[in-house]
């Protein structure tokens, strides 16, 4: 059963009820919201804490040692509070904790835990009951606006050496929130609660219940919404995203868009969407519309199905995570004017299916033909010569297989986030080009296999790590193959290489590697007057390697008539301090090789 107030989100419910409930004590290190605080109790407490006796006191019939610790060093993530340790068996009989008020964590202002442990059968202590508090600020200069969360956990019939259900560990498992839990009377919680509720506790549920009816909250929720998401709700759409609607360049001169999605309100297992725009310089309209279909929605698993159709400038060599092309920050930022773009009009449909929480396939079919714009021109050479082609055409049909043992979601409807995963995520894509279907021009076969994971080498924050490797089978044009995912704006890629120029290099077999070292403040909040400003640093290296047959280079004529071929390792590093007014990263970064290629920059910013 799960009664929330305020927010009616069954995901939420399952992210506290599941992640929140494992803070060990005894930990060496804590994680809590995606921070790693160092425990009182940690194997080397001396080091970052200062102990004093206080009292020795009863807590029932067991007599404890009361100790105040607090942290030795400024900024460093670690915590105020009381230890209450037994004095027979030197176990932890309680704990509270506070946040260090000057820990270098954003937008919470405190956050405090209280554990009460519980010796069963004489023998065994377990934790018996767990509170939290926290006063959380997004808004800190906003006259105090920000609101507060209380949990209290009650752990009771604990079982000790008896046997355990199989069941316990199915594959997969995972905290269901069935829609019956939502509807259960207060009389029901008065009989299945462990602990009762006190008057303020009760009038907390009022309060809450009351304020999400308030017209000015509910304006600032849309709007914060709207920050976010860069949707406005009205009615039954979303109009959005508003950061889309007007951007310029080269090609298309000032861009105006407008589209939108169906909400929620519309329908919770069907979505469409749509948008429109047109380039003052080109006089062209560009359009795409889609829908996302559930066919099947249960709490363990979904098979979504999508469906778009659109036709629009792209520019083939940005990744999957650079900013959109129409984004007006794209328009601002690009330091470089926009070339080697095309008109692709693409039919996609895909089939998802989820096994179990971490473990997916999706199944997907695409036709595009591309249309090169401007000075961009597809040239193919015959006899000697080259001519150019008005488009190319292929189609695909894929598999997608993604594993991520152990992840969770905070899900709405149609979208969701996955929360990191303690283990590696795996994903592999595999597919293939029908000649001759839809108008096809190219047969060929993609496989390629990513590995991420993060690593935490506490106290020194923690690294992600990607490795990226692929290879392409068959004979296919540049369009077609691994173009490395090179920048051409002052926007930071995280999975793409910044000081690369657009369209510089191009692999059919490559292997990435991404490496993303976050400090967490560790070296700049022992420096004093800096670590006020909370700065957190951050060391990447990133690197690839490939080549490309002769048979595919022949096909087409690569941009500028270069030589697409890495031959070399292609290296990348750079020094950045993020956390800057608490949202802006920026990066120093260094070109390490091929700096003998036409418009390579060995330094960037």
């Amino acid at each position: 059963a799960s009664r929330i107030s305020g927010l009616k989100n069954n995901s939420a419910s399952q992210f506290l009820g599941d992640m929140y409930q494992t803070i060990n004590i005894y930990d060496n290190f804590l994680l809590i919201f995606d921070k790693s605080f160092i425990s009182p109790v940690t194997d080397n407490f001396l080091r970052y804490y200062k102990f004093y006796l206080v009292d020795s006191v009863y807590i029932g019939t067991d007599r404890c040692y009361k100790l105040l610790f607090l942290p030795k060093r400024k900024q460093d993530l670690t915590f105020t509070g009381n230890l209450y340790i037994h004095d027979a068996t030197w176990a932890v009989k309680q704990v509270s904790v506070s946040f260090n008020d000057n820990a270098n964590i954003n937008y919470i202002k405190s956050f405090d835990v209280m554990q009460k442990y519980e010796q069963i059968d004489g023998k065994y202590w377990m934790l018996k009951e767990e509170k939290s508090v926290g006063d959380f600020a997004p808004f800190e200069k906003a006259n105090g606006m920000g609101f507060f969360g209380r949990k209290t956990t009650v752990y009771d019939d604990f079982k000790v050496n008896q046997p355990i259900d199989d069941t316990v560990f199915q594959k997969g498992r995972n905290v269901v929130v069935e829609d019956s839990a939502q509807e259960r009377n207060n009389d029901y919680w008065h009989h299945v609660r462990p602990d009762t509720l006190n008057q303020q506790e009760k009038n907390i549920y009022v309060m809450v219940d009351s304020l999400v009816q308030v017209r000015r909250l509910v304006n600032i929720r849309y709007l914060t919404e709207m920050l976010i998401t860069g949707y406005l709700h009205w009615k039954k759409f979303d109009i959005g995203q508003y950061f889309t609607f007007v951007s310029w360049n080269e090609i298309e001169g000032v861009r105006l868009k407008f589209g939108g999605v169906t909400s929620n309100d519309f329908s919770k297992r069907l979505e469409l969407k749509g948008t429109l725009a047109y380039g003052t310089l080109d006089q062209r309209f560009k359009f795409k519309t889609g829908l996302r279909w559930f066919v099947s929605k249960s709490k363990l698993h979904r098979d979504l199905l999508s469906l778009s159709y659109r036709s629009d400038l792209e520019q083939l060599s940005l990744s999957a995570n650079s900013l959109q092309l129409d984004n007006v920050l794209t328009s601002m930022m690009r330091r470089v004017a926009l070339q080697n773009v095309t008109n692709v009009t693409e039919l996609r449909g895909s089939f998802e299916h989820g096994w179990f929480p971490g473990f997916l396939n999706r199944v997907s079919f695409f036709n595009r033909d591309l249309v090169s714009l401007g000075n961009f021109q597809f040239k193919q050479a015959v006899n000697g010569q080259f001519r150019s082609l008005s488009s190319i055409t292929t189609t695909e049909v894929g598999l997608l297989t993604r594993f991520a043992w152990g992840e969770k979601y905070l899900s709405g409807e149609f979208n969701r986030i996955p929360v990191a995963s303690r283990y590696p995520v795996v994903q592999l894509d595999l597919s293939y080009a029908l000649p001759g279907v839809m108008a096809a021009d190219y047969s060929y076969f993609k496989t390629k296999l990513r590995v991420s994971d993060r690593f935490r080498l506490n106290p020194f924050g923690y690294l992600d790590v990607v490795v990226d490797a692929g290879k392409i089978w068959g004979k296919a044009p540049y369009l077609f193959l691994e173009i490395h995912q090179g920048s051409q704006t002052y926007a930071l890629d995280p999975l793409a290489f910044n000081m690369m120029n657009i369209f510089e290099f191009t692999s059919d077999r490559y292997l990435y590697l991404f490496l993303d070292h976050h400090f967490d403040g560790y070296f700049l909040n022992k420096i004093p007057l800096i670590r006020k400003l909370k700065w957190r640093e951050i060391i990447t290296l990133k690197s690839v390697i490939g080549d490309m047959r002769t048979e595919n280079i022949s096909m087409l004529q690569y941009p500028g008539g270069r030589d697409p071929r890495l031959y070399r390792p292609y290296l990348e590093s750079g020094f950045a301090i993020e956390n800057i007014f608490k949202i802006v990263r920026v990066d120093a970064l260094w070109r390490m090789t091929h700096l003998e290629r036409p418009g390579a920059r060995s330094l960037g910013f």
